[in-house]
C-alpha cells in the first residue's frame, strides 16, 4: 500500500517507454527467425557478423553445411513425399524410398545423391562424443587429471 502509487506510476510509466518490450518486436523477431531459417542473401547478411568457419573439422561448419544440404534436399524430398502421398511410390523409409523414387523416375540419380549427402551432414553434424563401454567405465583419474586434488597422502613419500 505505501509504494503502490510508485510502482503503477512513474515506474509504470518508464516501463512502457523501453523499446526492447512489446508486441512489435516480437513480430520482428519472428520474420529473423524466419529469413535465418533459409538459405538466403538475407541470411548471409544477418549472420555476415557472426564468425562462420568454413573448415568441416569444426562444428559449426558441419551444422552449416548441414544446414545448406538440407535446404537443397527439401524441395526433392517434398517431392518424394507427394509420390507416397498420391499413391505412385509405397511408404517406406530411408535409402529404400528413395531407391524406388528413383527406380519409377520421380527423381534423378544427382537428386538422390544430393538427398544421400543431406542425410550423412545431417547426421554428422548431431554426433557428439562416443565411448564404448570398456573407455567410459574403465577410465579412472590420475593425479593431474582436472578432477582430482592431487595424489593420496598414502601415496606421497615424506622426505627424511
Amino acid at each position: 500500500p505505501g509504494l503502490t502509487w510508485l510502482f503503477k506510476g512513474p515506474l509504470s510509466w518508464w516501463s512502457n517507454l523501453n523499446s526492447m518490450a512489446g508486441e512489435d518486436i516480437d513480430k520482428h523477431t519472428h520474420k529473423i527467425a524466419q529469413l535465418i531459417m533459409t538459405d538466403s542473401a538475407q541470411r548471409d547478411r544477418i549472420t555476415s557478423v557472426v564468425y562462420r568457419p568454413t573448415d568441416l573439422n569444426q562444428q559449426l561448419a558441419r551444422l552449416d553445411h548441414a544446414f545448406s544440404l538440407t535446404k537443397k534436399a527439401e524441395v526433392i524430398e517434398r517431392k518424394v513425399r507427394k509420390a507416397v502421398h498420391d499413391k505412385i511410390l509405397e511408404r517406406s523409409k530411408g535409402p529404400s524410398l528413395y531407391e524406388n523414387a528413383l527406380a519409377k523416375g520421380i527423381i534423378t540419380k544427382e537428386e538422390k545423391a544430393l538427398l544421400a549427402a543431406a542425410e550423412a551432414a545431417r547426421i554428422d553434424a548431431i554426433q557428439v562424443d562416443d565411448f564404448s563401454q570398456e573407455e567410459f567405465l574403465g577410465h579412472k583419474p590420475t593425479s593431474d587429471s582436472p578432477g582430482s586434488h592431487g595424489p593420496k597422502l598414502s601415496e606421497v613419500k615424506l622426505a627424511q
